[in-house]
């Protein structure tokens, strides 16, 4: 039978799309892997890959990976809220079908070893793959993260296991790697309508398996255990949407998963004054893990287990709240669902005649679906030529093979460049292609020297408007005269 095995590697990249996806590129170029997620974060400045495929070449498409990420990233100015030491911070592998964990281990350490032969890339292997017990556990070996790297690595309890061992300029460029063999992990972050970090801490010394010290009243301290086995967590505050996560790693989901999770801390942010409004899922989840939250919250409620798998997933998604901040999409997030999609490559493409139409019909439908054409779309629409591209402004348009399948265009308002005319055919939705239009124009913005990009909306398309806060997009206020009867809100992204 087939062996799989799954990778997740995590960048420490989460803005420059540019390289996020000369990153990608590289895993899609491996025969045999199928690059399943892309999720990046903004704030966090990090990237989660998850590809999978038979060990060989899963193991080749990490190597290239971790080599492209080193060739592009620099550490040595790096800025992230999340904690990390190396371009590429960890890369685990995980054994998916038909593969013990000891033969995992024994890939994870063929691969350190050719990092450090090839590339002279430095780094730790942790979890089943780490050769010591003490740095089995990701977060003791990346204490200190890049900037300490220097000290720490000379201590004699914290040499380096693989590529050179002393401090050099590969490190100070692009730190060092985790190796790790490890079971499948659930990336799950519970949202608070509250900005405090420390509140977020308090839930997250309340769940997680190691608890928190307490120091006594005659000075002796203790380690009082969290609720849950097999889930770590930390507090902290994401700037992309201005509110404080408690931020999991559930290591066993099949003793704590997400429900659990979710329900302990919503017990815990009622005693001390917190509201947990949704969550947010990093990466890929299994579908056990979805099915599972459902009959969990179904029995919970006095409902019946008896309904589809579908409806079974569309409760889990409401009940954890996997919408709140950004759309959860079950066939892109759902590991046995994403395996099964048919990959599709996007490729962003600008204006030519023959697009002309195109141009007009997705918008048109769009404009349709939702608002109406007001007398300026259509002008615009129907000569896009006189109204965009003569005025020094730009339309690029998303291919899929030999299909226009989304569109976008940046028209030059002379004091300031708009984003407008975005949509996506209705069959593509779902597949993040506004989002890549949308970061592909910001690049764009930011090679032409332009100091930000400005756009209008309307407050009811929630999932847009998520989007763009999630990409950058800050609220500012709107002018009276407006060119959009239907605008009421006006957002920049600041380049520079």
């Amino acid at each position: 039978m087939k062996q799989l095995i799954e990778c997740v590697p995590n960048i420490s990249e989460g803005n420059d799309l540019a390289k996020i996806q000369e990153i990608a590129h590289v895993v899609k170029s491996v025969k045999g892997v199928q690059l399943l997620n892309i999720d990046s974060g903004k704030a966090a400045n990090r990237t989660v890959f998850t590809f999978v495929g038979e060990p060989e070449n899963v193991f080749e498409a990490a190597f290239l990976l971790i080599k492209k990420a080193s060739e592009l990233i620099d550490m040595s100015i790096q800025k992230g809220t999340h904690p990390r030491f190396g371009a590429t911070d960890v890369c685990p592998l995980i054994p998916i079908a038909n593969i013990s964990m000891e033969e995992i281990v024994k890939y994870a350490h063929k691969l350190g070893e050719k990092l450090g032969k090839e590339l002279g890339i430095s780094g730790y292997f942790y979890e089943f793959a780490a050769i010591e017990e003490q740095k089995k556990n990701l977060a003791s070996i990346r204490s200190g993260e890049y900037e300490e790297l220097q000290k720490k690595i000379k201590k004699d309890n914290w040499q380096l296991d693989f590529g050179p061992k002393k401090y050099n300029e590969q490190i100070r460029k692009s730190g060092i790697t985790a190796i790790g063999a490890r079971n499948f992990l659930i990336a799950y972050n519970l949202n608070l309508n509250s900005t405090s970090v420390k509140l977020a801490n308090q839930i997250a010394s309340k769940i997680r398996e190691s608890g928190s010290l307490v120091t006594h009243e005659n000075g002796e301290t203790v380690r009082i255990p969290g609720k849950l086995k097999a889930v770590k967590a930390i507090g902290w505050f994401l700037a992309d949407f201005r509110i404080a996560q408690v931020s999991c790693n559930l290591t066993n989901f099949q003793l704590n998963s997400m429900h659990q999770v979710f329900y302990e801390a919503t017990k815990i942010g009622d005693e001390i004054g917190v509201k947990i409004t949704g969550s947010e899922l990093i990466g890929l989840v299994p579908l056990q893990a979805m099915i599972t939250a459902a009959d969990f919250f179904l029995t919970l409620e006095n409902k019946s287990t008896s309904i589809t798998e579908d409806e079974k997933i569309k409760f889990a998604i409401n009940k954890l709240g996997l919408n709140d901040i950004k759309p959860f999409h079950p066939k892109e997030r759902i590991i046995e669902y994403a395996m099964n999609n048919e990959q599709t490559e996007i490729e962003i493409i600008p204006f030519e005649n023959q697009f002309a139409k195109d141009f007009y019909e997705l918008n048109a439908e769009w404009l349709r679906n939702y608002f109406y054409i007001e007398p300026y779309d259509e002008q615009v629409l129907s000569h896009p030529k006189e109204y965009i591209l003569d005025k020094g402004g730009f339309i690029f348009f998303a291919k899929c093979k030999d299909e226009i399948v989304g569109v976008v265009s940046l028209i030059n308002q002379k004091d300031f460049f708009e984003l407008s005319k975005m949509a996506v055919k209705p069959n593509f939705r779902g597949q993040k292609i506004g989002e890549m239009l949308v970061k592909y124009c910001i690049e764009f913005g930011k090679n032409q020297g332009w100091e930000s990009i400005t756009l209008y909306s309307n407050r009811k398309l929630i999932p847009a408007i998520n989007l763009y806060q999630k990409i950058g997009f800050k609220e500012v206020p709107l002018e009276t005269n407006a060119h959009y009867n239907r605008a009421d809100i006006k957002m920049i992204f600041e380049i520079v």
